[in-house]
């Protein structure tokens, strides 16, 4: 283990977070449950995803891509369709930058709670939405949560449920040098990484985010988009 890798470890200890410094088995046993899901990439490709939720921001997402951009890196923003109806410059924007749309629901909440009638709804209106700017490929289901009620309504729009197995740290830790330093533990070939667009937390990632990228292409894996780390999904 490289001497910074020890530090960002010895700085989530003191935080209390040694016990969770390793996200890897979750997205194993959710692969187990639910093979079409995509949790993570293949692992014999030296690149990981970045994948950025809860946008678009107009303030923010620009940030983000800067930051992204500076560290020679594309990401995958994952758009939440009632935000990205109130910003349709912003999502254009991503779009003309080289980077990546994906589809996080509506609205931001549970989806599994979802009954099927609003499940349907909030799948097939995002979807045609954020068509209109690029292709969608991946959805990722509110809160991360998939069932087997949302695989099949992504599939019947042509969409492949993604979840991740490098979860965010800003949603109870909002420090960015302690989101930073999971991400950097937990990086591998073939990860895919969720940070957060919006508001303050968008902020925070576009103050970490570029750091981020280029500590991982320093140890040699490259940040790609979704489609391009997982191109058979």
């Amino acid at each position: 283990m490289r001497a910074t890798r020890r530090g960002l470890l010895s700085g989530l200890a003191l935080l209390g977070l040694a016990g969770r410094v390793r996200a890897g088995p979750v997205a194993t046993l959710g692969g187990a449950i639910f093979p079409e899901v995509v949790f993570s990439g293949p692992s014999d490709v030296p690149a990981l995803a970045i994948t950025v939720d809860d946008g678009p921001d107009p303030e923010t997402t620009p940030l983000i891509m800067e930051a992204l951009e500076g560290a020679g890196a594309r990401g995958t923003f994952m758009l939440i369709g009632e935000n990205a109806r109130a910003a349709p410059e912003t999502v254009a924007e991503i779009v003309a930058r080289g980077h990546e749309i994906g589809h996080h629901m509506d609205r931001d909440e549970m989806s599994a709670r979802l009954d099927d009638a609003a499940l349907e709804k909030g799948v097939a209106e995002t979807a045609e939405f954020l068509r209109r700017f690029g292709p969608v490929r991946f959805l990722r289901p509110g809160w991360g949560v998939p069932t087997r009620r949302i695989i099949d309504a992504a599939a019947r729009h042509g969409l492949t449920v993604v979840v991740g197995d490098v979860p965010p740290m800003d949603t109870s830790a909002p420090q960015r040098q302690v989101t930073e330093a999971w991400l950097r533990l937990n990086a591998h070939p073939g990860a895919i990484l969720t940070v957060h667009d919006l508001g303050a937390r968008g902020r925070s990632t576009a103050g970490f985010i570029g750091g981020a990228a280029r500590a991982f292409a320093a140890e040699g894996l490259r940040p790609v988009t979704l489609s391009e780390l997982v191109p058979e999904a």
